[in-house]
C-alpha cells in the first residue's frame, strides 16, 4: 500500500468516529427542546409512553435532515484542524503530499452521505413526517384534555373554541371557562363558568364538560343588538372529539415524497392553464363595449374570483416548488460544508474543539436562515421556489471555491493572519481595560 493511501485510511479514520459522535451530539441537543414537550405530555396530560416513543422515532428524520450535513462540517473542521495544529499537514506536504490530496476519501465520504440523503429526503422523511402527524392526531382525537392548554384558546375541535385558566391534567378539575358554541350559526352560544369538570368517554368518543357557577350568553333571534343571559349553577355540554370512522391525517407539503409532489405539481399547472384561459376570456368580454353596467359588475365579480383562485394555485405551486428544492438543496448541502470545513480546518489550526463548533454553528445559522427567508420570499411569489431554496448553496459555493484556491496556491499557514491579529488585538485592548 502507497505512502498516499495510508494516509487517506488514516485520515478517514478519524473523520468517520468524530462524525459518528457529532451527529449523536448535535442530533440530542436538537431534540432537547422536543423532549421537554413529549414529557409534559406523559407527565401532565397522561398521554401513554408507547405513544410517545413512536413520535420521538417519527420525529428523529426531520432532526437529521438538518443534523447530518451539520455534523460533516464539524468533523471536518475538528479533524483538519488538528492534523494542522499537530503540524501534521506540514509532514505531509514536506513529503511531497499536498493537502488537496487529503481531501480525496472524505470527499467520497461526504458524496456517499449526499446520495444517501437524496433518498433519505424524499421517501424517507415525508413518510416518518407523515406518521408523527398521524400520531399528533390521535392524541388530539383519543385524548383530547392534551391538546387543551392553560390560558390559550383552543380551535381543533369542531364548532366549539375553548378558554381554560386553569387545568387539572390529572383529576380533570377545571377552573375559569369559556366557551364558544357557534356549531349551530344561527344559534352561537358563549358560555362561561367559574369552575368545572372533564370527562373523557371513549367508547362513545365524547368529552362531557360540567361547568359549575356560570352564564350562558346568546343573541336574541328577533333582535341581533340584545343580548340573553341565562345564569346557572350546574351545566353539561358534551362534544363529540372522536367520529366513528378510523382516524387519518391530511397529508400536508412537508408529508409528500417526491413523487407525490410531481404529481401534485401536474394538476396544479393543468388546472393553471384552465383557469389562465378563462381569465383570458373573461377579460375580453368585460372589454366588451356592447354589455350594460348590471352585465359588466357580474363579469367583474366572476373575474375576481378568478383572480383569488388563480393566486391560490400559484401559492400552491410555489409551496410544493419549494418542498421538492429544499430536499435537493439540503442533501447537496452536505457537499458544500465538506469543500468549506475542508480549507478552514487547516487554516484556523486550532486543537481547541470550541473553534470548530462556533465556525461550524455559524456556518449552519447562514445557510439556515437564507433557506427560511427564501422559502417566505417564495411562497409570496417574490423569488423563484428554485433560487429561494439554492441561493445559501450557491453562496456557500463561492466561499468554498474561495478557500480551496488558497489551499492550492500553498497559502494555508499565512491565509487569514489578519483575522488572527485582529482577535490578539480585541483580545489586548480588552485586558488593558480590565486592568484600569
Amino acid at each position: 500500500m502507497s505512502l498516499i493511501n495510508k494516509i487517506d485510511i488514516y485520515i478517514l479514520k478519524k473523520i468517520i468516529p468524530t462524525y459518528v459522535i457529532n451527529l449523536i451530539v448535535i442530533t440530542i441537543i436538537l431534540m432537547l427542546d422536543k423532549l421537554f414537550e413529549l414529557a409534559e405530555l406523559i407527565i401532565s396530560k397522561g398521554v401513554p409512553f408507547i405513544m410517545i416513543v413512536n413520535l420521538i422515532l417519527y420525529i428523529l428524520p426531520s432532526l437529521l435532515a438538518l443534523t447530518i450535513p451539520m455534523a460533516v462540517a464539524l468533523s471536518f473542521l475538528m479533524v483538519f484542524s488538528s492534523l494542522s495544529a499537530n503540524n501534521e499537514i506540514t509532514a505531509f506536504y514536506n513529503s511531497g503530499i499536498h493537502p488537496m490530496k487529503l481531501f480525496r476519501y472524505p470527499f467520497i465520504f461526504a458524496l456517499l452521505i449526499t446520495i444517501f440523503l437524496f433518498y433519505f429526503n424524499s421517501f424517507i422523511l415525508p413518510k416518518s413526517n407523515y406518521n408523527a402527524k398521524q400520531i399528533y392526531t390521535e392524541i388530539h382525537t383519543k385524548k383530547p384534555s392534551a391538546q387543551i392548554v392553560e390560558n390559550q384558546f383552543i380551535d381543533k375541535i369542531d364548532g366549539y373554541r375553548i378558554f381554560i385558566e386553569k387545568m387539572d391534567y390529572h383529576k380533570g378539575e377545571l377552573k375559569n371557562i369559556i366557551i364558544y358554541d357557534y356549531k349551530n350559526r344561527h344559534n352561537i352560544k358563549t358560555i362561561t363558568a367559574n369552575s368545572g369538570r372533564l370527562d373523557i368517554y371513549k367508547d362513545k368518543g365524547t368529552m362531557s364538560f360540567k361547568l359549575f357557577n356560570g352564564s350562558i350568553y346568546r343573541y336574541n333571534k328577533k333582535d341581533k343588538n340584545k343580548l340573553i343571559k341565562m345564569n346557572f349553577s350546574k351545566q353539561s355540554i358534551n362534544i363529540q372529539y372522536e367520529k366513528p370512522t378510523s382516524i387519518t391525517a391530511s397529508k400536508g407539503d412537508r408529508e409528500y415524497t417526491n413523487r407525490e409532489i410531481k404529481s401534485h405539481l401536474n394538476k396544479f399547472k393543468k388546472n393553471l392553464k384552465k383557469v389562465t384561459k378563462k381569465e383570458i376570456t373573461l377579460q375580453e368580454k368585460i372589454d366588451n363595449k356592447d354589455l350594460n353596467a348590471r352585465e359588466k359588475k357580474v363579469l367583474k365579480n366572476n373575474y375576481e374570483k378568478l383572480k383569488r383562485n388563480l393566486t391560490h394555485i400559484t401559492k400552491k405551486i410555489n409551496e410544493l416548488l419549494v418542498e421538492y428544492h429544499k430536499k435537493y438543496a439540503l442533501a447537496v448541502s452536505t457537499i458544500v460544508f465538506a469543500f468549506i470545513a475542508f480549507p478552514l480546518g487547516i487554516i484556523t489550526r486550532k486543537r481547541k474543539k470550541g473553534y470548530s463548533y462556533v465556525i461550524s454553528i455559524f456556518l449552519f445559522l447562514i445557510y439556515w436562515i437564507s433557506l427560511i427567508g427564501g422559502e417566505t420570499l417564495a411562497d409570496r411569489g417574490i423569488l423563484s421556489p428554485f433560487y429561494s431554496m439554492w441561493l445559501a448553496n450557491i453562496f456557500l459555493s463561492f466561499i468554498a471555491i474561495y478557500l480551496n484556491i488558497i489551499i492550492i496556491k500553498g497559502h494555508f499557514y499565512t491565509a487569514f493572519s489578519f483575522v488572527h491579529k485582529f482577535i490578539k488585538g480585541i483580545k489586548k485592548y480588552v485586558k488593558n481595560i480590565k486592568n484600569r
